[in-house]
């Protein structure tokens, strides 16, 4: 990453800032959620320090979670800006299952206890997001929506490897993961105010990823998931 694509996040961030001086509101946002984000493979034979060597072509997800705090300005009645720091994971599964089909019996279940071989993969990052919410009214419920771009810098990955012979976990870095990617976010949501400072809410989100997170595999791609969470106004 060039010099400058470094100095983008801090420069933007700066900007923020700069423009929530003159804000008429602060609230504190605790948020958690689930989504999925695709990856795809092609040509790929084994994860690293795993026994996995099976067929890698096509796309794998699983789901994962996020969980944060922002802070968030209000700039006019209804615009609001936003940033903080989230840690959330990223992965996917792949799984070989060793039953045929034919051994399947008339409730669906298999007659044949044969293991079913997985490959369970955490990427976990720290994310700081920039964000403009518009909110669409003033009252006690409120849709909104928002958008913007978040910053993500590489932690560590979690591997789970579950074999016939038994399971291994372990946990490190991945080179072939990118120590920073870009996400777009376009989020809807609703907010419901149920007392002067504090509001709770819920957004269908979209992630888009605006460069790939690990070598080998090809993302841009757009997850999607839900998030949910609470605010605190901490300024009247």
């Amino acid at each position: 990453m060039t010099a400058s694509k470094r100095r983008l996040p801090v420069l933007l961030l700066l900007a923020l800032f700069t423009a929530a001086l003159s804000a008429q509101r602060t609230e504190l946002t605790v948020i958690g959620g689930v989504f999925q984000t695709p990856y795809r493979f092609a040509d790929r034979t084994q994860y690293p320090h795993t026994s996995f060597s099976f067929p890698w072509s096509g796309d794998y997800r699983k789901d994962n979670v996020l969980l944060g705090a922002d802070l968030s300005r209000a700039l006019h009645t209804h615009w609001q800006v936003a940033t903080g720091l989230r840690l959330f994971l990223s992965g996917y599964a792949q799984v070989k299952d060793l039953h045929w089909p034919s051994e399947a019996g008339p409730d669906g279940t298999y007659t044949a206890d044969l293991p079913i071989d997985r490959l369970t993969i955490n990427h976990l990052f720290l994310e700081i997001p920039l964000l403009a919410r518009y909110l669409f009214s003033t009252g006690i419920c409120t849709p909104y929506i928002e958008t913007g771009i978040s910053t993500n810098y590489y932690l560590t990955t979690g591997v789970k490897e579950r074999l016939a012979g038994g399971t291994k976990k372990f946990r490190e870095r991945n080179d072939a993961v990118r120590p920073v990617h870009f996400t777009g976010h376009l989020d809807a949501g609703l907010q419901y105010r149920y007392s002067d400072r504090q509001v709770m809410f819920i957004q269908a989100a979209l992630r888009y990823q605006l460069n790939t997170i690990e070598e080998g595999s090809k993302n841009p791609g757009i997850g999607y998931g839900l998030n949910f969470g609470w605010r605190l106004r901490l300024k009247a």
